[in-house]
């Protein structure tokens, strides 16, 4: 008798507490359709919340090093292209050059201290005239005088860039211009 009193009180209770939870699942339910029904009271309850919501995309660190990625990239790309202008510059300035060296001639020497003179680097303009006034101390220059090879020197110099006139490198040509130059006179 014992234990049946005992299973008796288990089932008691258990269902205690089945009716317990479901009288207050009950009344939460009337409760939430009550308020729900009532069009002030649906706000408070957070159905219909006006305001937007800010959400931080998943995906945003990875975008944002996506492009720094691509502009590191372009920036590489930009480098090379320059970087291939100056190695061509100089390569037509080479072929210039030994064809100036090879045929003397006023249109040769105007062509090749124009490039020089828009590549903009002091060194290459220095030796490359220092170039230029060896060939005309040896063999000449047709159609140039020693003061018209002073002038046309010393006008491509001005068109360096301001930086590089005031180098050193080009300490020695203007002493070079200087005396051809003064041979003229």
């Amino acid at each position: 008798m014992d234990s049946r009193k005992r299973l008796d009180l288990r089932r008691s209770r258990m269902l205690l507490l089945i009716a317990i939870v479901a009288l207050v699942s009950a009344a939460v339910l009337l409760i939430s359709f009550v308020l729900w029904r009532e069009n002030s009271s649906a706000k408070e309850l957070y159905f219909d919340d006006p305001a937007r919501r800010e959400f931080r995309s998943l995906f945003e660190e990875d975008i944002n090093a996506f492009e720094l990625e691509e502009k590191a990239r372009a920036a590489s790309e930009i480098k090379k292209k320059g970087e291939k202008a100056i190695a061509n510059s100089l390569a037509a300035i080479e072929q210039l050059r030994t064809t100036c060296i090879s045929t003397p001639t006023i249109h040769n020497t105007i062509e090749l201290l124009a490039i020089v003179a828009r590549h903009g680097k002091a060194d290459v303009f220095s030796e490359t005239s220092n170039e230029i006034i060896a060939v005309f101390r040896k063999n000449g220059i047709v159609g140039l005088s020693a003061g018209e090879l002073a002038e046309l020197l010393e006008s491509h110099y001005r068109l360096l860039p301001a930086l590089e006139r005031s180098s050193g490198e080009l300490f020695l040509l203007k002493q070079n211009i200087a005396e051809l130059a003064a041979e003229s006179s």
